[in-house]
């Protein structure tokens, strides 16, 4: 996995990447993304101590950046967004969610993660 992620491993905490899209764009689609943050960050509230959370906005880097984004999603099959991955701290892929999220589902497999 790229360095990219490497700041969030370091704490030895599982970490959830979460890869989102912050732009102007129609309403609906707004509204869209704007209910999974909103559902991620409560999720992060919940699990902050025991998971490192790592937001990537894909609208805000240049090409260069662009590009090695690509290819952290390619490595976490990830090929649309908004899309959380949960990796353990071996850097291994334990669950991935495309689109939009269940909570609990999520509180369950992190859940299994920690304990």
């Amino acid at each position: 996995m790229t360095q990219l992620l490497d700041n969030s491993f370091a704490t030895g905490k599982p970490v959830a990447v979460i890869l989102t899209y912050d732009a102007d764009c129609c309403p609906d689609t707004k509204k869209f993304f704007d209910e999974h943050r909103a559902t991620t960050q409560e999720i992060e509230k919940k699990y902050g101590e025991k998971v490192s959370f790592a937001w990537i906005d894909i609208a805000i880097y240049d090409q260069l950046e662009h590009d090695k984004l690509m290819e952290v999603a390619e490595e976490l099959n990830v090929n649309s967004v908004p899309a959380v991955v949960l990796l353990d701290n071996n850097r291994k892929v334990i669950k991935s969610w495309i689109g939009e999220l269940n909570q609990e589902e999520v509180s369950q497999a992190i859940e299994q993660v920690v304990n």
